[in-house]
């Protein structure tokens, strides 16, 4: 395919602002590849910029919008409209003009995996664009907030796809960008992608999110509805600010390996919530769709010059024992000052944080689990397994690494570094050993079974941060593992992935059957819910579907604090989607529904002269409501509904900080979170509340009473509507199996408690 890139030209004024269009035209000019248009658009009666060889200059008929208060900018769909009228290619691509485009971005729009892109930057230092081209920069943001570049196949677009998108934002003001990424992922299957890609070198913001122009966008991105604004990133999350300038450059993670391992390694990368800059290196094998998925969290960047010479060197050899051999070389190709290698079959589910952090700070330049520490294998072979490696990739060490392995002809990487570095001893001197049962499992850890029917359900019922499915025959049971329930792809829904926090207490009177009905209801009617997660007492028949986060009930003063602190607890753990639906047990949906129906609802209004809070039952919650309401004054709603609520973990965080638990009365967590997050919604709403024996019919959302639990006909007819055991429960021999020992807890101080208890088998205890 062809690609035409184009810009917003115009004449700036700033010899800085002149130098970065120029250097993004020149960065478009080297990536687009044979055929390949590259274009600055100028409006009529407007001053053209000076645009470096290659570039075309295109006279456009383009107006001001109006509504900008006075800027000289254009409607978006205005400019795209020229661009697609004017540029003989087959993707067209609009790109802010200071941004720094590469191959692997080019490559990405003409792969034929959509119809319409959008793409995310990754926030890079402010380098040269030699040291952009050599690769020489840190990555500060993969990706940075907010959208920077958008593109469309040229007939899609002038054959109806412009319809999709309202005529009316305003390009260069805030929030067009969220709105044009909200609409393409709501796009039917295959017609639209939101994928990382392109680089945003760092300066000081530009961005008025108080201008006229802003709120014009914002305001049309509101009018077009509920759905489309559950999509759309926060408008925090999308303010270009730069907070973050201090931050330091997180290690970037490498990966290679076979194209029909992609989808699921990015699949559970992104339900890790691990924010490293990713980058993929794609060998001839690579078709579009793998580079797609890859470009969707990450960057892809061609492997053949790395891999031609050891093909030319290993004729005859299988295709992935050449990938062996490029791998050290590939390794060195990392751009920050600390990396993370991790195999194509290593399963990430959790926050690598810690472990990444000990490497950097107790390692000289090298760290990976160690055989000698974890099992017995043949240690004249092997030094470390090579799944994950911490490692400093301009080290000299690794230079002499590559070199030696350039002359050999053992394609075995652990091979090789034990002989590069003089044998066993001296070369596990080399290595700092990252091997722990929370950090790392795969086939050869522990007691791990030999028989292969055994070893399996092992490995998928692993906790550890990394899951090695070591071995070419355990890749197939990875991949069935990871897409089982749609868990092996990328999100499912528009709004990206979700999960469902049960806040749990103690001393259930029924065996916690309500929660057992409430999962049911869950997995038969919200299929889009990726993962279930329970925060408090174990109930015992927990399937590894669900994720178990042990927390008490510490404070007597307020139970609203103990939910408070339970959702604070899911709030911060690593694995944990950033979306989630805060739930409790004796609450359920009826019927399908999708993320659109759980929209924020309110009850009342507060005033502070109503008489409503000091009267009724329930004194004291009605007291605890008050004073929550009157962090926000008149005017804050009472957010108080008997339904799942939808929460994002930064927003709890942030709700959170600074605030004693152990003291505070003023914290009933939906009308605190509510207000906090200013979510708006809508009074009153689809919703049943039970008292007495009768179940209410036709309400999409039903909650119940202690007293209506308390009727053995409404019991049963709960049942009746839930009978089937779902995938979050254990069944049969499985929960016979757990010998009422429970489910390990995700790590910490609870897991150590846990393990001394007895709830392990040796070295290899589970988590989770």
């Amino acid at each position: 395919m062809r690609l035409g890139v184009f810009i917003n030209g115009f004449a700036a004024r700033d010899a800085e602002r002149r130098k970065a269009m120029r250097e993004c035209l020149e960065s478009a000019v080297r990536s687009v590849g044979d055929g390949g248009v590259v274009a600055a658009l100028v409006a009529e009666g407007e001053t053209a910029p000076e645009v470096p060889a290659g570039v075309l200059v295109l006279r456009v008929a383009v107006k001001t919008a109006p509504e900008a208060g006075g800027r000289p900018l254009p409607y978006l769909r205005d400019v795209l409209d020229a661009a697609a009228a004017v540029l003989d290619v087959d993707v067209f691509c609009y790109l802010n003009s200071d941004l720094l485009m590469d191959a692997g971005d080019a490559a990405l729009l003409k792969s034929g995996a959509a119809k319409a892109y959008v793409l995310k930057s990754h926030e890079i230092d402010a380098c040269s664009l030699e040291d952009f081209r050599a690769r020489r920069f840190k990555i500060y943001v993969a990706p940075r907030p907010g959208f920077d570049a958008v593109a469309f196949e040229r007939n899609w677009w002038r054959e109806g796809g412009r319809a999709h998108f309202p005529a009316g934002f305003i390009l260069g003001e805030w929030r067009w960008d969220t709105a044009y990424d909200a609409i393409v992922r709501t796009l039917p299957p295959g017609a639209g992608l939101s994928a990382s890609g392109t680089y945003h070198r760092r300066h000081a913001s530009a961005w008025r999110a108080g201008s006229a122009g802003g709120r014009h966008n914002d305001a049309l991105l509101r009018s077009l509805g509920p759905k489309l604004m559950a999509v759309a990133p926060s408008a925090a999350a999308t303010s270009h600010t730069r907070e973050d300038t201090g931050r330091e450059a997180l290690p970037e993670v490498i990966v290679s390996g076979a194209a029909d391992m992609m989808p699921a390694w990015c699949g559970a990368w992104e339900r890790s919530g691990n924010r490293n800059p990713v980058r993929f290196f794609a060998d001839r094998t690579w078709g579009a769709a793998a580079r797609a998925v890859c470009g969707r969290v990450g960057t892809v960047e061609d492997a053949e010059a790395i891999y031609k010479p050891i093909r030319a060197r290993m004729k005859g050899r299988a295709e992935f024992k050449i990938g062996w051999m490029a791998k050290a070389e590939i390794m060195r190709r990392a751009r920050s000052e600390w990396a993370v290698w991790i195999d194509h079959d290593v399963e990430v589910q959790g926050d690598l944080g810690p472990i990444v952090e000990y490497a950097m700070k107790n390692a000289e330049w090298f760290a990976s689990p160690v055989y000698a520490s974890f099992c017995q294998e043949d240690l004249t072979e092997h030094v470390a397994q090579h799944g994950i490696i911490v490692y400093r990739p301009g080290c000299e060490k690794m230079a002499r690494w590559c070199r030696y392995i350039e002359g050999q002809g053992d394609p075995n990487d652990e091979h090789t570094f034990m002989r590069c570095f003089g044998g066993y001893e001296a070369a596990k001197r080399e290595v700092l050993d990252l091997y722990r049962p929370e950090w790392y499992e795969s086939l050869q850890t522990g007691a791990m079974p030999i028989r292969y029917e055994e070893a399996v359900p092992r490995l998928q019922n692993s906790r550890s941060t990394l899951v090695h499915w070591t071995s070419r025959a355990m890749k197939a049971p990875m991949l069935e593992h990871l897409r089982r329930e749609g868990r092996g792809t990328l999100p499912r829904t528009p709004c990206g992935d979700v999960d469902a926090v049960y806040v749990l207490g103690t001393g259930s009177r029924s065996g916690n059957e309500e929660l057992r009905l409430s999962l049911r209801s869950l997995a038969a009617n919200c299929p889009w819910v990726r993962k279930a997660w329970v925060v408090g007492a174990d109930p015992g028949f927990l399937s590894p579907e669900v994720g178990y986060i042990p927390a008490g009930d510490p404070y007597t003063h307020n139970k609203d604090a103990n939910i408070v602190a339970k959702a604070l607890a899911a709030a911060e753990h690593p694995g944990v989607a950033e979306k989630f639906l805060l739930c409790s047990d004796d609450q359920l949906v009826t019927r399908p529904c999708g993320p659109e129906d759980f929209e924020p609802r309110w009850l009342k209004v507060y005033r502070s002269s109503d008489p409503w809070y000091g009267k009724g039952g329930n004194a004291a919650w009605r007291k605890r409501l008050k004073k929550t309401l009157e962090r926000f004054g008149d005017g804050a709603k009472y957010y108080q509904p008997h339904i799942w609520t939808p929460m994002e973990k930064t927003k709890v965080r942030e709700m959170c900080r600074g605030v004693d638990l152990a003291t505070a009365e003023d914290v009933t967590i939906f009308s605190w979170y509510g207000n906090f997050v200013n979510a708006g919604g809508r009074e009153n709403f689809d919703h049943a509340f039970a008292h007495g024996a009768a179940v209410p019919q036709g309400a999409l959302h039903l909650a119940y009473s202690d007293a209506a639990w308390a009727h053995k006909s409404f019991r049963e007819a709960l049942r009746a509507m839930f009978p089937a055991p779902c995938r979050f429960e254990l069944r049969g021999a499985e929960a016979a199996n757990q010998d009422g020992r429970g489910r390990a807890p995700e790590g910490g101080d609870a897991l150590k408690r846990w393990l001394e208890r007895g709830n392990n088998c040796g070295n290899n205890a589970r988590v989770g």
